[in-house]
């Protein structure tokens, strides 16, 4: 009865805050304008408190007269729907997340308490935040989620002259590949790649191409086991580094992605010492520079580079890389350590993708430090990408709006999505 209580007079003060939210818009409105120094009105002549003459500024009343006379009575509500939109989400989070803590008081001091709960309504607030400004930039957001889902348009001529095996008119012959390849694919429920780097095909996740290691890449168990990616599980620790390069073990608290089924085309990276990594293009991988740690994705990693490789916590040294090539494997794995790197077949990586490793470190410290708010216990180690990882993603993409920049890996135009329709409608022509 009394949570029933509680949850009534919840509901009834996020109305009521909500009804004073919209009705203050138009002050809101006329405050943004004054902070960016819009002054569409000239200074008014007036007098100071002592009697001298002056030149006054229009006040908040004077621009909300403005903006009704401009825009009419509904303008001076103009972007209130995305307010209310992100005090809701807000509001919800926090609700839903604060209600899946349990504060215990003998186990936790009250300022570990307060931090906690200040810490999940700074993520709920940052969440609706980035939600809500759908309403604002909506065609952009829609038009960047589209350009990353959409295919390039089939064009055999693009594909190099091994692709066609020399019978018959080419672009039949290639047509017909493609179509019995991509029924093949589509029957397992995939779609089918063309890869321009290994000049082939291969049947893959037809959603998002994640950057990740494969499932056979191995890791170093504190208990001295070495296990494969797939076996890993949260909670096991494993060898890692800390940013300055030294060696320790940390516990994985998550995983960023997760596919056991998928293939993705790969990197291997060889060192000198002869140990190999396998990695996705855009993976991030720590290079040492000077006395350094610089991050930089796997692509751009160059024959010299330094990587550290260790097979344990007590050896670990200096390596260059002597050769990369690229290779088709299975399973697209991600966990995150504490740390935020991994030794993985003995070379240290970062456990981040797509963008620059400090910054990903410090926008996943949320998930790090309070994983049970993402993922339920039965949820931690099931298959799939995560929800919370797919929206830092798109904020990062927001904040480094430019591919191929210091703190963005650039787009992977190598890998083409063939349609199954295009063959077909092409060869009936």
């Amino acid at each position: 009865m009394g949570n029933h209580h509680y949850e009534e007079l919840s509901f009834y003060h996020g109305a009521a805050k909500l009804a004073l939210n919209a009705a203050l818009s138009p002050l809101d409105n006329a405050k943004v304008l004054m902070q960016i120094g819009f002054e569409p009105l000239p200074p008014r002549p007036t007098k100071t408190l002592f009697g001298r003459p002056a030149l006054g500024l229009p006040n908040v009343f004077t621009y909300m007269s403005y903006m009704r006379k401009r825009d009419g009575f509904w303008g001076l509500y103009r972007g209130c729907t995305a307010r209310m939109a992100c005090q809701v989400v807000s509001g919800v989070t926090f609700h839903q997340v604060t209600s899946r803590i349990t504060f215990q008081v003998q186990e936790m001091s009250r300022k570990a308490a307060m931090l906690r709960t200040l810490l999940a309504f700074s993520l709920g607030c940052a969440l609706s935040s980035l939600a809500s400004s759908a309403e604002i930039d909506l065609d952009q957001l829609l038009a960047d989620i589209q350009r990353e889902r959409d295919v390039q348009p089939y064009v055999p001529n693009e594909y190099p002259d091994d692709y066609y095996n020399g019978a018959g008119d080419p672009a039949q012959t290639i047509m017909a590949r493609v179509r019995k390849g991509a029924g093949n694919c589509y029957a397992q429920g995939k779609c089918l790649y063309y890869s321009k780097r290994m000049k082939g095909e291969f049947c893959g996740d037809c959603g998002k191409r994640p950057g990740c290691f494969p499932g056979d890449a191995s890791v170093l168990k504190k208990s001295g086991q070495t296990v494969s990616m797939a076996e890993l599980k949260v909670n096991d620790e494993v060898l890692a580094a800390t940013r300055d390069g030294e060696l320790t073990f940390s516990p994985v608290v998550t995983w960023l992605d997760k596919r056991s089924n998928d293939t993705t085309p790969y990197l291997e990276i060889q060192v000198q010492l002869g140990h190999r990594i396998v990695l996705t293009s855009n993976h991030v991988l720590l290079v040492r520079q000077q006395e350094d740690l610089v991050s930089r994705f796997a692509g751009d990693v160059r024959v010299g580079d330094m990587l550290k490789v260790a097979d344990s916590a007590e050896a670990g040294r200096w390596s260059p890389v002597v050769s990369s090539r690229p290779l088709l494997a299975t399973g697209a794995y991600v966990p995150l350590t504490a740390e935020g790197t991994i030794v993985v077949d003995g070379v240290l990586a970062s456990c981040y993708a797509s963008f620059d490793h400090d910054w990903a470190h410090a926008l996943t410290t949320p998930i790090r430090w309070l994983p049970a708010l993402f993922d339920g216990p039965g949820d931690r180690d099931a298959d799939g990408p995560r929800a919370a990882v797919e929206l830092l993603k798109s904020f990062g993409r927001w904040l480094f709006p430019e591919p191929g920049s210091k703190n963005r890996a650039a787009d992977d135009h190598s890998v083409v999505k063939l349609p199954l329709m295009a063959p077909l409608q092409a060869s009936s022509q």
